[in-house]
């Protein structure tokens, strides 16, 4: 595993300051930064392979959730120092989303590819399927709305699906061509707040938007359809999108709502 020494390390989310103040999930585990200036090395004992997401507690730093494509899903109650294994009631693994209420940090849901949605209201402990709706089960990613955590989105392989009672039941978004046309299985999802909602979708082929009026996915940068976008993310309030793209393609931005880039 290669580690490289970051001389400034500076995370967007202040939480993720907090947390290490620097950690990052890759195939390997998990690694961190433990002190600004440091070397980095690989964070704790207990971790194991295939991490594919990092969550922070929006209340307590100390908490972070890390969910494994092996194992399950990690729990840290040091800031990453050391960790422990939470899989009681999980029938499933290869696990791609995690995401935490913001507004109650007690409750969780984790998705695995091909295995559902899972839910837990005891920060992690124990855990329970949540898949009402759900028409399709291979889950990557989920997100909340930052405005009422009651609502939350499910991206799969196939549909991206709403629940507006808190993930007790789910129903498509699109019901005209819901399906985006890329064979990838790395999956991202982001939605612009409020009523006039956009959804962005990054694969490792490439990245794609579509307004909730919209009958068809467009590419998310015009002319730039192959263009291969793995992450994206925003300020706070979304007034600068952000989608980073594979290969030393770049990091492109946008301040228009993700017309232009």
């Amino acid at each position: 595993m290669r580690i490289r020494r970051f001389s400034t390390p500076r995370f967007a989310d202040p939480l993720l300051r907090k947390a290490a103040p620097w950690i990052a999930a890759c195939a390997f585990g998990v690694v961190a930064l433990p002190t600004a200036g440091a070397p980095a090395a690989e964070s704790g004992r207990g971790t194991g392979l295939g991490a594919s997401h990092i969550v922070v507690d929006p209340r307590d730093p100390n908490r972070v959730y890390v969910a494994s494509t092996l194992y399950g899903v990690y729990k840290s109650t040091d800031r990453g120092a050391t960790w422990r294994l939470s899989t009681a009631g999980v029938g499933a693994s290869d696990f791609y989303a995690l995401a935490v209420d913001p507004g109650d940090s007690r409750v969780l849901f984790i998705g695995a590819a091909g295995g559902g949605l899972y839910r837990s209201d005891d920060g992690g402990d124990t855990w329970t399927p949540s898949n009402r709706g759900l028409t399709d089960t291979s889950v990557y990613d989920i997100v909340f709305d930052p405005k009422n955590s009651k609502t939350l989105y499910v991206l799969t392989l196939r549909d991206v699906f709403e629940s507006v009672d808190g993930g007790q039941s789910f129903r498509r978004v699109f019901q005209k061509n819901p399906a985006v046309s890329d064979p990838s299985f790395h999956r991202r999802l982001f939605v612009t707040p409020g009523p006039d909602r956009v959804f962005f979708v990054a694969t490792s082929q490439g990245g794609y938007r579509r307004g909730a009026q919209d009958d068809r996915w467009m590419p998310l940068i015009p002319g730039a359809e192959r263009l291969r976008v793995t992450a994206l993310a925003s300020d706070a309030g979304a007034r600068a999108l952000y989608a980073a793209a594979a290969f030393s393609e770049g990091l492109h931005r946008s301040t228009d709502g993700g017309r232009t880039w």
